[in-house]
């Protein structure tokens, strides 16, 4: 195999790997907090094909895991960590994290489907109005990645709500290369946390 794409077919190796072990360490993070994982230890994932005349698609494109109250019977509102490795045109970007939550009318999501968080990054879905949420620093933002964007919140916009629709929700992203410590984990999921409405919390 020419080298090039040896070493090609290694970094991607390399950066699946570190993910790996980010998304497990959000993981025991958000434990903590009560929360578990939809779907225990497999990755929710979209646009990923196995066609043979789509190559583009063979690679993941996000890779997350989805949350729900350990304590609920039916899990909603989710939560979802991930990482977004392509653009809205599909094309690799430098990764970002993505953290977030939507709740979504009856029944909870089916993790696997969920891909409206990877949708609403881009704001290219114009079934929801998006805003910036108005926060008060506290003790916590003290110990995240400086380049974290602001905080969005979410709803859906009247006349769309059914039931495939998420009603609202919030998230926030930062670049992947930002994410450093152990520190900054813990610090993003309870920021995460801290974003849910407290009838929805707990």
């Amino acid at each position: 195999m020419n080298d090039s794409i040896k070493n090609a077919f290694e970094c991607v190796g390399q950066v699946y790997e570190e993910v790996s072990i980010l998304l497990q360490d959000f993981d025991a993070s958000l434990i903590d907090d009560g929360f578990e994982c939809l779907h225990k230890t497999t990755i929710a994932t979209t646009e990923l094909s196995r066609h043979i005349t789509i190559p583009r698609y063979w690679f993941a494109r996000f890779a997350g895991r989805y949350y729900g109250l350990k304590e609920q019977e039916v899990k909603n509102p989710i939560l979802c960590v991930g990482v977004i490795f392509s653009d809205a045109q599909q094309k690799a970007m430098e990764p970002v994290l993505f953290v977030g939550w939507m709740r979504v009318p009856g029944e909870s999501p089916n993790p696997y489907e969920s891909w409206w968080f990877r949708a609403l990054y881009f704001d290219s879905d114009d079934r929801f109005d998006i805003s910036e949420r108005d926060e008060t620093p506290t003790e916590v933002d003290e110990n995240l990645p400086a380049d974290i964007t602001s905080t969005m919140s979410f709803t859906c916009k009247e006349g769309l709500k059914r039931k495939d629709l998420p009603k609202d929700g919030g998230y926030f992203s930062v670049p992947l290369t930002s994410v450093k410590t152990q520190e900054h984990v813990e610090s993003l999921s309870k920021k995460l946390v801290s974003l849910l409405p407290a009838d929805l919390s707990r």
